[in-house]
């Protein structure tokens, strides 16, 4: 298991896809497409902020009826 960085440090693909629970390859798919989280790159690697994780997360929530 990868550890997760601090708040103030980008988190890889690995990493990312690890707070997420979902694999790389499916944060490169998103990217692909136009969905997911918010990234960055930095020369040819994408990294993350841990708070456009948890934006994205928020954005990303379904609220049942009559909750």
């Amino acid at each position: 298991m990868t550890t997760i960085p601090s708040q103030d440090r980008p988190l890889n693909g690995l990493q990312a896809g690890e707070y997420l629970h979902v694999r790389p390859s499916t944060l490169a798919t998103w990217r692909r497409l136009g969905y997911g989280p918010r990234y960055y790159r930095v020369g040819v690697r994408c990294v993350y902020r841990l708070e456009d994780l948890n934006e994205w997360l928020d954005d990303e929530c379904i609220e049942e009826p009559g909750e």
